[in-house]
Parts: C-alpha cells; sequence; structure tokens
C-alpha cells in the first residue's frame, strides 16, 4: 500500500508540473520514461517481496500439527495430593490438574 502512494504521488507530481508547462517536452518525456521504469522496478521487487512472505507462511502453515489430543509424561511433583500446582485451559471446558 505504501508503494502504491508512493507511486501515485509520483504521478501527481509528475502530471502537475506537465500542466504548468515548466520543462520541455523532451525533458518530460524523458523523466516519464525514467519514471515508468523506476516504478516497474519497484513493483517487481514489491512482487517478489510478497511472494517470498507468502511461502513464507506456506512453509510454517506446513510445519504446523494438527494433532488433537496431546499426551505428556511429567515426572511426579512429590506434593500433597490435592494441591493444584498448574491450571490448564481448553476452548470447550476448563480442567484443573
Amino acid at each position: 500500500m505504501e508503494a502504491e502512494t508512493k507511486l501515485a504521488r509520483r504521478e501527481r507530481t509528475a502530471k502537475k508540473t506537465q500542466q504548468q508547462g515548466g520543462i520541455p517536452k523532451i525533458l518530460a518525456g524523458n523523466r516519464a520514461s525514467k519514471a515508468q521504469a523506476s516504478a516497474g522496478a519497484m513493483r517487481s521487487t514489491l512482487d517478489d517481496k510478497v511472494q517470498a512472505a507468502q511461502a513464507a507462511v506456506d512453509a510454517a502453515d506446513a510445519r504446523v500439527r494438527q494433532d488433537e489430543h496431546i499426551n505428556l509424561v511429567l515426572p511426579d511433583p512429590d506434593v500433597p495430593r490435592g494441591r493444584r500446582i498448574a491450571e490448564l485451559y481448553d476452548a470447550d471446558r476448563m480442567a484443573a490438574c
């Protein structure tokens, strides 16, 4: 979004300068072609960054396990029975250990 805003701002400035007639047509054409090349390079770079970010998200998503149950084997805490040492919460129900 920032890049698109920047490109739109550049375009408005170019149009305003062209309307004021402050520079010769040949120079304006040269500036326009350089601006188009710069904008194209910026878009290409941003597209590459978006693709790389999407690939990273896809790779991270592939590493996420979809286990329905998780089993933990913990050592004996050696505390009196009935004493609460941890609370585990589930989205559907609450369980205390």
